[in-house]
């Protein structure tokens, strides 16, 4: 479990980071007060914090834990997850937030929710109106231009 918790929270720093220099090229809208930046950031931040929290934790405690971290197949659903997480924060730049973010939520709840009949339909609106919501929201609500 030791190996587990230094592996899992170098890896959230290091996507965290990534993070960061992503929300630094997010446009500001207008005349905000706080502006668009500083919420992620500041939710990285508390990430990057933890992180670091449980490594140093997980090296001052020198307890081998039984426990065993995933099975293989929470694993494989893990890093399906992360690698469709990164190829969706790099298709935003090329074709916008709309469609990646239609065919993010839909490719992750296909692969999550397992079934191909008619559950796919029911994925696809679901879909849309939530990239439509989440559109909405930050467009009017925070101030953020999406790519």
């Amino acid at each position: 479990m030791r190996k587990a918790n230094i592996i899992a929270s170098t890896v959230l720093i290091l996507i965290s980071g990534f993070l960061w220099t992503r929300v630094n090229v997010i446009k500001e809208a207008g005349y905000e007060v706080i502006g668009s930046k500083v919420f992620p950031h500041a939710v990285l931040f508390l990430i990057i914090i933890a992180s670091i929290t449980v490594i140093g934790m997980t090296l001052k405690n020198k307890e081998e834990s039984g426990t065993a971290f995933a099975t293989k197949a929470q694993f494989i659903r893990t890093f399906v997850t992360f690698v469709l997480f990164v190829l969706y924060i790099a298709a935003l730049e090329y074709v916008g937030f709309a469609i990646s973010n239609i065919a993010f939520l839909f490719v992750l709840s296909s692969f999550f929710y397992g079934k191909t009949d008619k559950g796919l339909i029911k994925i696809a609106i679901f879909s849309v109106i939530a990239t439509i919501a989440l559109y909405y929201l930050f467009n009017n609500f925070f101030g953020v231009l999406l790519p």
